[in-house]
């Protein structure tokens, strides 16, 4: 990855399909399994807008929630 202020190079991964943000380093969705996008989709493009459920919010920990492959 490259440096820069970015979701994706302070460790984060997108769900496509949550439309959320999770700090882990799973390949896969914790809620729904599809698999998570590590880097941007275009070059320029900054950031994404936050959507989508808060798990923390929630009270979920992510980091203890394991992944069905």
């Amino acid at each position: 990855m490259t440096g820069g202020n970015g979701r994706y190079s302070r460790g984060y991964r997108y769900c496509s399909r949550c439309q959320a943000w999770f700090k882990t380093r799973d390949a896969y969705c914790p809620y729904c399994g599809f698999k998570m996008r590590a880097t941007p989709r275009k070059r320029n493009r900054k950031a994404l807008k936050p959507r989508g459920i808060d798990p923390q919010a929630l009270g979920v920990i992510i980091e203890e929630v394991a992944a069905r492959v």
